[in-house]
């Protein structure tokens, strides 16, 4: 349930090669970088931050935190605990890449928190176990209700 195959390796690498040529296609056919709708209201003229401490412990934390409360073995009692700590590092992300200056690290860390947070949504919701995944509340696999794909959908 959480491997994949050779043949989506393949498509992996497939799809990724042809949205790249798209991009590069796209860039070249365009005077502006980025359209003014998506334009960052960041100062591009501003000093590079002395704060990146911030972007690696949080890094550190959530990685850690996925790992240890919505890893393989899951129960609901970690699952809530990750909602409430993830808030905390989600906050931080978002006063930091609010204030400072755009960096890879600073994007790649404020889609991994919504990213962890989308994978703690979905593991609440599942009451069972599954593949891989483990929850100690809902041992056994429950096809009736959860033989499905998981879809969560953002509000507004």
């Amino acid at each position: 349930a959480n491997r994949l195959a050779s043949n989506s390796l393949l498509e992996a690498i497939a799809t990724a090669q042809f949205a790249a040529d798209a991009a590069i296609k796209d860039f070249k056919n365009n005077s502006t970088i980025m359209p003014p709708s998506t334009q960052f209201p960041h100062d591009a003229a501003a000093q590079l931050s002395r704060e990146r401490v911030i972007l690696s412990y949080n890094r550190r934390e959530l990685k850690r935190l996925m790992w240890d409360y919505v890893g393989i073995v899951r129960s609901t009692y970690r699952l809530n605990e990750a909602v409430q700590q993830v808030a905390v590092i989600d906050n931080s992300v978002d006063r930091y890449y609010s204030s400072h200056p755009l960096s890879y690290d600073s994007i790649e860390l404020r889609n991994m928190v919504t990213i962890g947070k989308l994978i703690i949504e979905s593991a609440t919701r599942r009451k069972e176990s599954r593949g891989l995944h483990y929850n100690v509340d809902f041992p056994d696999r429950d096809d009736l209700h959860w033989n499905k794909d998981t879809i969560i959908r953002k509000q507004g």
